[in-house]
């Protein structure tokens, strides 16, 4: 029997009478090719399980996820972390947080550092030697809200301003006092940056501005002219590169609510009015998070908003929306998917965790959504420069302290998935009565608390390198 129209994404805008589809953990494929018995069908969602766990080191939950040439890193609550292809983790370094995201970026075996910002602070983590310290140089934009890397230079966006400053060619350790810009083509404050084709765009609240390394020797960046963009960003951390365009939750001078695309220097509205009217009850999309990831040829924009009941993701290929979302059989709710960044490392998809320090690995070939909580490995680097200079950035490095991130799982194990907690349809009846669930699991009652962006900024007890052995701790279940 064939029912047209089934096959499709969540559309539900303010009337119902209109339409009411919901396609929740399923995300439809339009067959490209052969002589299929259809043209198109649902997929399911990837399933996850527990990679790794950090919880029990410095709380959650995890903040950034990062992977390059063959070494993954991750800041999770007020730490620095390495995680390793057989599921064991190391702590680098401690750092300041303030509830928000982290970002981290390299430039890579040129100056073998990684640029972190956190909590208004800079860092630098020195991959030939392993070694991580805190960015000391007076002219480091503080409060420093994002970073980024372009050309040789770390970029760092002044919190609360229209100014970025730029670091010495391929050390982020060294910042010059000239080296300074500020945009002046608008007076709206610049909320977060991208580097998009060697550009380097910046997004305000109401305006969007693009500059450019036109190679000068005193301060290398200007604005490309002719390329003002009369659309903000409304959540700093919604700006991801998918399939060689920019995404981002936007803002303006008439509204917000809105996701867009570039197109060369031009706005795409991708977001479907039914979209646009879910982001409308949302009451908290400045602390909107996206990530973005490509799988089997579907590269997918995930717009996490912290208080509500789904997960919405844009699928490049077919231009759907679908929800992601685990069921809560405490409650009997939807809740948003447990993974708020992304990183792919080792052959394998990682997603972190909104909730706790967990790193979970995530695969279509996995069939269920396990949030367990796992028993992880977790070692502590007792460092000074003249000692990590003799380590390698092998899977197993010698280091001083170690500890057994034991957890008690916050979901008993027969919890499974809400990978089967399924739904695709276009009726306008009640959609709960239509649901095939397994049951998932409910989120810690403390997922709110560690959320939420609105912390203020706190710094970790020491964020000195020096950690003894005796801060080596074995959690309790």
């Amino acid at each position: 029997m064939r029912w047209p129209g089934f096959v499709g994404g969540s559309y539900t805008p303010r009337s119902v009478n209109v339409d009411a589809e919901r396609c929740i953990n399923l995300y439809p494929e339009v067959v490209d090719g052969g002589t299929p018995a259809v043209r198109s069908w649902l997929i399911g969602t990837p399933g996850i399980k527990g990679f790794v766990n950090f919880t029990q080191e410095l709380g959650g939950p995890v903040r950034a996820l990062f992977s390059m040439n063959n070494r993954a890193f991750a800041v999770i609550g007020q730490g620095f972390y390495e995680f390793f292809n057989d599921g064991h983790g190391k702590r680098w370094w401690s750092m300041a947080t303030d509830g928000s995201p982290a970002t981290i970026c390299s430039n890579g075996t040129a100056g073998n550092q990684i640029f972190i910002v956190s909590g208004g602070r800079g860092y630098i983590f020195h991959t030939d030697t392993n070694y991580a310290e805190t960015i000391t140089d007076a002219n480091f934009p503080y409060p420093c809200s994002m970073g980024a890397f372009i050309d040789g230079y770390f970029i760092g966006l002044l919190a609360q301003s229209r100014e970025f400053r730029i670091s010495a060619l391929e050390d982020g350790m060294v910042w010059e006092g000239v080296d300074v810009a500020q945009v002046s083509t608008a007076g709206d404050n610049l909320r977060a940056l991208a580097v998009h084709h060697r550009e380097l765009w910046l997004f305000g609240e109401q305006n969007s501005h693009i500059w450019y390394n036109d190679g000068t020797d005193t301060f290398p960046f200007r604005p490309l002219q002719g390329t003002s963009i009369e659309h903000g960003i409304l959540a700093p951390y919604s700006v991801v590169q998918l399939d060689n365009r920019l995404y981002w939750l936007g803002a303006d001078k008439l509204g917000v609510g809105q996701v867009w695309r570039s197109d060369g220097y031009t706005p795409v509205r991708v977001s479907t009015h039914a979209v646009e009217y879910w982001l409308s009850k949302r009451g908290r999309l400045t602390s909107a998070i996206a990530y973005a990831y490509q799988d089997e040829g579907h590269s997918f924009y995930v717009l996490y908003v912290p208080d509500a009941e789904t997960t919405f993701v844009y699928d490049v290929a077919t231009g759907f929306w679908h929800e992601r979302a685990s069921w809560n059989t405490d409650n009997s709710q939807w809740e948003p998917h447990i993974g708020r960044c992304h990183c792919y490392a080792f052959g394998r998809h990682f997603i972190g965790a909104r909730d706790s320090g967990q790193i979970f690995e995530m695969s279509l070939d996995l069939y269920d959504e396990d949030l367990n909580l796992v028993t992880s490995n977790i070692e502590v680097y007792s460092a000074s420069p003249s000692a990590s200079a003799s380590q390698s950035a092998s899977a197993s490095p010698s280091l001083s302290t170690s500890t057994s991130a034991s957890v008690s799982p916050s979901r008993s194990a027969s919890q499974s998935s809400s990978q089967s907690s399924s739904l695709s349809t276009s009726t306008s009846s009640s959609l709960s009565s239509s649901l095939s669930t397994s049951a998932s699991s409910s989120l810690s009652a403390s997922a709110s608390a560690s959320e939420s962006p609105s912390q203020s900024p706190s710094q970790s007890p020491s964020e000195s390198p020096s950690m003894s052995a005796s801060m080596s701790t074995s959690a309790s279940p």
